[in-house]
């Protein structure tokens, strides 16, 4: 390759090169991600996090559970309460 033509390719590859303003942005853009990157969950955090809702979660299924038998037993026990006084009570 001729002379000539490797400064003919490096002019034209010159206008996409970063300047010193362009990698100065790029440094004070960093620095602003690094100061609030401590306010980030880590992995580890987001997994406890994650084990512990779903703990809260099954809870609350075995207590919606739990209510639901107690409702259908309370039901229950006032159809068969009906069912006694309509039927020794009744004319």
């Amino acid at each position: 390759m001729e002379l000539l033509e490797r400064v003919i390719k490096i002019e034209a590859t010159l206008p996409s090169l970063a300047s010193k303003s362009d990698v100065d942005l790029i440094r004070s853009d960093m620095a602003v991600m690094r100061s609030e990157m401590g306010h980030m969950a880590t992995k580890v955090e987001l997994e406890k996090l994650r084990a512990d809702l779903a703990e809260m979660i099954t809870g609350v299924h075995r207590e919606l559970n739990m209510q639901t038998w107690r409702l259908i037993g309370v039901c229950g026990a006032l159809v068969a309460t009906t069912y006694f006084i309509a039927t020794h009570f009744g004319h």
